[in-house]
């Protein structure tokens, strides 16, 4: 009678959902049947086994099983982060699952830098998305003049520091004579085209920084004087230096040999004569040959031994007895190194035992 009771309970209890014991009915053991306690759906059982209802299809306001298997939607990771995370998104994504664009103006995790089109590898932030270093092999331009990478540290010419500044070099206002004819950016350089590539364009003409009396060996004595001076100086010539000195058979439009092309400057790149036959025109020069091999300007005497013309030729009349008597029993004929008319060369005379200076000039043999 009360299993048959039990029965009629359970099968209204499923079909109803609605079941609440009172205080008369008895209450189903939890440990009686093959289902959980509490469920609502069709998994009740008597205690033989059997199915006694199916799932409510009624509204129910009780709450979801205990039991249920069914995540929440709200559990675990939030949905949104997991979406944007490691995609590469550039407007998202600032880490990284090497996925990032080099160039996005973003920098992501593997990336030292981006600027994104300011990027390069003359800029602070390289192409590879790194960050430049004095040693990387890139210069880094308005900072660095220079970088060789591991050869920097270099202090001969054209090497480059380890600061990645240039070592000594063309350009630097510092006349380098073992690589360098000049400097165009010499402070004392008054005309710096002349000077191109640290190369001379044009051929040179100075005034001695020594005092010779009349005895100076000759003529080929002059030129070797001449010669030992621009070689000690350093200054270059593709020929040799003369000295513009004339006796009584030969001058320097006759023994100085083919006419060198280009101007003739002085050591500081002042122009003095546009060419040879600027030189030798009897027109007024450029400048005074005032400026001596070493490129100073000569205090007095300003006087140079020359029994030369303002053509070129010789004057055939004072030359200390062919350059080779240094007494005050002759005379040689000289010019003044502060004039540029013809007075440069043709001025006044002598006794070849004063100590006058010589001019010396560039010329092809």
């Amino acid at each position: 009678m009360m299993n048959r009771w039990r029965r009629w309970v359970l099968s209204t209890c499923a079909l109803t959902a609605a079941c609440v014991p009172d205080g008369d009915a008895p209450q189903a053991s939890a440990t009686e049947g093959s289902g959980a306690s509490g469920s609502s759906t069709g998994g009740l059982t008597a205690s033989d086994g059997e199915p006694t209802g199916s799932p409510s299809t009624s509204g129910s306001t009780s709450a979801p099983p205990a039991s249920s298997s069914t995540q929440p939607e709200d559990s675990g990771p939030d949905s949104d982060t997991q979406a944007t995370f490691g995609t590469g998104d550039p407007t998202t994504s600032t880490t990284g699952s090497g996925d990032s664009v080099c160039g996005d103006g973003q920098v992501e995790l593997d990336e030292e830098c981006d600027d994104g089109n300011g990027n390069g590898d003359n800029s602070a932030c390289k192409n590879d998305c790194t960050i430049a270093f004095c040693g990387d092999e890139k210069t880094l331009l308005g900072k660095e003049a220079c970088d060789a990478g591991d050869l920097n540290g270099d202090g001969s010419y054209g090497g480059c520091t380890d600061l990645c500044q240039l070592g000594p070099h063309c350009g630097d206002k510092i006349h380098q004579p073992a690589h360098e004819e000049c400097d165009a950016m010499d402070p004392e350089l008054e005309d710096g085209s002349r000077c191109i590539g640290c190369t001379w364009d044009a051929n040179l003409i100075f005034v001695s920084s020594e005092l010779y009396t009349g005895a100076l060996g000759g003529l080929a004595g002059a030129d070797e004087t001449c010669q030992a001076l621009a070689e000690a100086a350093m200054l270059p010539s593709t020929g040799r230096f003369r000295a513009w000195l004339s006796d009584g058979g030969s001058s320097p439009q006759t023994r100085f040999g083919p006419p060198l092309a280009g101007a003739f400057i002085l050591p500081n790149g002042t122009e003095v004569a546009a060419s040879w036959a600027d030189l030798v025109s009897n027109a007024e020069l450029g400048s005074s040959i005032n400026v001596d091999e070493l490129k100073a300007q000569v205090p007095k005497p300003y006087r140079a031994w020359s029994n030369t013309g303002s053509n070129g030729h010789s004057l055939k009349s004072f030359d200390c007895d062919g350059w080779s008597n240094g007494g005050d029993s002759t005379k040689g004929s000289y010019g003044s190194v502060v004039g540029q008319d013809v007075l440069w060369t043709d001025w006044s005379s002598e006794h070849c035992n004063k100590e006058y200076r010589l001019y010396c000039v560039a010329t092809a043999a």
